[in-house]
């Protein structure tokens, strides 16, 4: 969460920086601030590019933290088919395909379209004043991230835990059968030759 949101300030400062560059200032008090055309479509992409850096920095966190790696065996009976590929490929279906999709229709659904028509042209043009307007109305704000990103992945990697512990369970239970087949065919035969060895050795000649 902490990460998340210093990326998505850090997003918000440098989208600031750049309608610092390309806004026509009010020329008189009562006027408005302006923008072309162009500039809200080179905003829209900068934020959807902004965001795709976000949710893959996070992925990366992610995946590094769970320890997924396509090569490792999960359980053959959980939903991911035995197979941490799989495990990928839900992460990125349920969590961050999910709200990479949620982010892109946030902002081509009107946001930006309401940024530049009813917040900027009465907006106080400093870098602070921007970035704020940005955060209130993006897919980043805290609980939007919340909703749609950070509760989806605690749900993933519960998921995840419970796969884990079912190999462990699995595998202690492989190891209890080892040991106890270890015990029918090795350890008590040999008991029983020893028995019957210090039998005859007791039994007077």
């Amino acid at each position: 969460r902490r990460r998340l949101i210093a990326d998505a300030d850090s997003s918000h400062k440098l989208a600031a920086r750049e309608i610092l560059d390309f806004v026509r200032p009010r020329r008189w008090p009562f006027g408005e601030h302006q923008a072309a055309p162009a500039d809200r479509d080179f905003l829209l992409v900068l934020l959807d590019d902004k965001l795709a850096a976000l949710a893959a920095a996070s992925r990366a966190r992610v995946v590094a933290a769970l320890a997924i790696a396509p090569s490792e065996r999960g359980s053959a009976n959980g939903p991911d088919n035995g197979t941490n590929s799989d495990l990928l490929r839900l992460l990125d279906e349920q969590v961050y395909g999910r709200y990479r999709a949620f982010s892109r229709g946030y902002l081509r659904g009107g946001k930006v379209d309401d940024f530049f028509v009813r917040i900027l042209p009465r907006l106080e043009l400093t870098e602070a004043a921007i970035g704020r307007a940005l955060e209130r109305d993006a897919p980043t704000a805290v609980d939007i991230l919340e909703a749609e990103l950070l509760t989806p992945l605690r749900s993933f990697g519960e998921m995840r835990f419970k796969l884990r512990a079912a190999v462990l369970q699995k595998q202690l239970e492989q190891e209890e059968l080892r040991r106890l087949d270890l015990g029918e065919r090795v350890l008590y035969p040999l008991e029983a030759l020893r028995d019957a060895l210090s039998a005859l050795t007791d039994s007077p000649p």
